[in-house]
């Protein structure tokens, strides 16, 4: 005869066998059950009631036979509160709640296998088995998952483009640069017959200066970060370094030369202007270029062009559909008749500037880049450092003529 411990591991396979077959069945709104798979549920309960049965009384016999042999004092109490039919339906599965239910019971061989078997536990069983429900899920808010963070740091995109690339850079050991710029130019050069007075021409020289200029930014960190958290300082440096980088590129272009501002091209007095009209923007670009040799005569190098605004000019197409700047698989040129084009968000959109990068304007840097690390304040018993990095540079443009701005694009 099998024992109790036997019969208990047959009754429960026989309720999780059950408890799969609900799983596979199972939809939003009740089971889909075929008619076959219908029998076996009910045939496979029947077998749970009778194997909960056996083992409840295995249970009886056993715990009488250990009363009488002396083992145990008092009387064995058997476990029909907890195992079987006789448990409250507080206690049971959800499967077991379905195949006992009145809308199971009511299902007969030849209803469609789409039928749907839908369950109110509030209705059935009461409120309090409907608050029940489905016993308690053991997922990862039970245990969370250990989780491992990725070393890198994910930082927002900047632009990699420079206008201090499109000019010379030289040293200065000044605070500012003083120059000479030819403001008056008459040239009465002439044909004479003999013994007529020759023409005279003339020159006039105004000395300017453009100021020397810092640039800087700082962020406090504490020692603690600095000593526990692997590549910090290097992390902040970058960071630092490429904030620098894109001021002094905004200061380039559009700077208003009010102290502590640099003057940048585009507010340049005597720059030269184009407008766009009803021409294309490729035809404005040409006469802008072409005001630059004529003011200044020197060649024009680079352009530069609010990103939205260069792609206005990428995807021009011809009245057949073809694209003028290359076929859409290609990289496609980032030049303009020649010239190297610069894409920039720092430049003022529907406007593009046209120059002579190379001989008409020049940097000169005071001092590099540079890096420091100290205190400022309350820091030092705060265990916090200031990581501070700045620049120092003057823009000189020689010859605002050789820059000409296109409007309108």
């Amino acid at each position: 005869m099998p024992s109790a411990q036997q019969l208990g591991d047959t009754l429960r396979k026989l309720r999780v066998d059950q408890e799969s077959t609900f799983a596979k069945y199972r939809k939003d709104d009740g089971y889909d059950m075929p008619a076959e798979v219908v029998s076996e549920v009910r045939e496979r309960n029947d077998a749970i009631t009778a194997a909960a049965k056996a083992y409840e009384d295995a249970l009886a016999v056993e715990g009488w036979a250990t009363a009488n042999q002396g083992a145990l004092k008092g009387t064995s109490k058997t476990q029909t509160d907890t195992v079987g039919d006789a448990r409250p339906a507080s206690s049971k599965t959800i499967g077991e709640l379905f195949v006992e239910s009145p809308q199971f019971k009511a299902w007969r061989p030849g209803m469609k296998s789409s039928d749907i078997f839908e369950l109110d536990l509030e209705k059935t069983y009461g409120k309090d088995v409907a608050a029940q429900g489905v016993k308690a899920l053991f997922d990862t808010t039970s245990w969370a998952p250990e989780t491992r963070r990725l070393p890198e740091v994910i930082i927002p995109g900047y632009e990699q483009a420079s206008v201090a690339s499109l000019m010379p850079s030289g040293r200065t050991s000044m605070n500012a640069i003083p120059y000479m710029e030819e403001t008056t130019t008459t040239n009465a050069a002439a044909e004479v017959a003999e013994g007529v007075l020759k023409p005279e021409s003339a020159l006039a020289l105004t000395e300017k200066s453009s100021a020397v200029r810092k640039i800087a930014t700082w962020i406090p960190v504490t020692d603690e970060a600095l000593e526990d958290v692997p590549m910090v300082e290097s992390y902040i440096n970058s960071r630092l370094r490429t904030f620098l980088q894109l001021r002094e590129n905004l200061q380039l272009l559009v700077g208003d030369g009010n102290a502590p501002n640099l003057r940048g091209i585009l507010n340049t007095v005597g720059i030269q202007t184009q407008a766009k009209g009803a021409d294309a923007v490729p035809d404005a670009v040409y006469k802008a270029m072409t005001k630059v040799r004529v003011g200044s005569f020197f060649e024009p190098t680079a352009a530069v062009f609010h990103p939205n605004d260069w792609q206005d000019v990428r995807l021009l197409r011809t009245t057949d559909g073809i694209y003028i700047w290359g076929s859409p698989a290609d990289a496609g040129p980032e030049r303009i008749w020649g010239l190297n084009v610069l894409q920039t968000t720092q430049e003022t959109e529907n406007t593009a500037i046209v120059g002579a990068f190379r001989t008409g304007a020049m940097i000169f840097r005071r001092s590099d880049i540079s890096l420091q690390v100290g205190y400022t304040g309350t820091q030092f018993t705060e265990n916090e450092r200031t990581i501070l990095v700045e620049e120092r540079l003057a823009l000189v443009v020689f010859r605002p003529s050789a820059f000409c701005t296109v409007t309108g694009i």
